[in-house]
């Protein structure tokens, strides 16, 4: 349902956007920086929520124990398919 509600929303536009996105992460600490951006700050707020966890709880538990990967990652996709096809 999370796909299909909230992840549509917060990835509208993604593709105009994404360049930011790409730009703003660093190779170095390639999570933390992911794990920073707005979208997954709302998917871990959700998913905090969802196991009833404290806000400083570790985020990699809690995207594993849920089985889920960083909206970032969808986000670097679709813009980066997005510039290969304009190429």
């Amino acid at each position: 349902m999370f796909n299909q509600l909230v992840k549509a929303i917060a990835l509208y536009g993604a593709e105009v956007w994404a360049p930011y996105l790409l730009k703003c992460v660093r190779m170095p600490k390639l999570m933390e920086s992911i794990y920073k951006f707005c979208c997954d700050k709302l998917n871990l707020t959700l998913f905090r929520h969802i196991l009833v966890v404290h806000r400083k709880f570790q985020l990699s538990v809690i995207m594993d124990e849920l089985g889920r990967y960083p909206l970032a990652i969808d986000i670097m996709y679709g813009g980066i398919s997005s510039q290969t096809e304009i190429i």
